[in-house]
């Protein structure tokens, strides 16, 4: 799974300019519990990567003040 809701990666959902904070977690939220069953039903490396990227933007969203 490399692409949720028409982004291509979750640094383009935390960058875009038309989503509110609130938005921008929630999306990353959804994306991430995805990827978690996905990477457990299908033991996915690649899964568990995109888990720790998601993870960093939602890190960078927390300490910025929207």
């Amino acid at each position: 799974m490399t692409r949720f809701a028409g982004y291509s990666s979750p640094e383009t959902l935390g960058s875009d300019p038309w989503l509110t904070r609130d938005d921008k977690i929630s999306g990353l939220s959804t994306w991430r519990g995805i990827a978690l069953r996905l990477a457990g039903e299908q033991n996915s490396a690649g899964c568990l990567r995109l888990v720790r990227e998601i993870d960093r933007v939602w890190a960078a969203l927390d300490r910025r003040d929207d």
